[in-house]
């Protein structure tokens, strides 16, 4: 199962996603908890790509596969940030910046500079 969406760089673009996701997956009888974990990830990777890598106009790329128990997410930004994202420790002390920790403890994730700006890969078995 393939599935991908392009969408515009602004507040909308995570509850588009998560919608279009969550209709294909539920749509496929994958259990409720990978659902939610699959879009909790969607949510935080398609946030820092709105938020650090992209300007007004830009846009973000969505895809996900799921081949037989593994489920893969690619959100592609322009790359406009300066910094690649790192994930920083969950602590008390932080109230912003938790996103790719959250990611961390549900996904493997990695990230890429590609020709048209950044990639974030993330796996999670099913």
């Amino acid at each position: 199962m393939e599935w991908s969406v392009s969408l515009s760089a602004d507040a909308k673009a995570v509850g588009e996603a998560r919608r279009q996701l969550r209709g294909t997956l539920c749509g496929r009888g994958i259990d409720r908890q990978h659902v939610q974990d699959a879009l909790l990830v969607t949510s935080e990777l398609v946030t820092n790509a709105v938020r650090h890598g992209s300007c007004q106009g830009d846009r973000v790329e969505v895809e996900f596969q799921l081949v037989q128990h593994l489920f893969s997410l690619c959100v592609r930004d322009a790359g406009r940030g300066r910094a690649m994202p790192r994930a920083r420790p969950l602590g008390a002390e932080h109230t912003t910046g938790r996103g790719l920790a959250i990611v961390s403890r549900l996904a493997r994730w990695s990230q890429h500079e590609v020709r048209c700006g950044r990639e974030i890969r993330a796996e999670m078995d099913f």
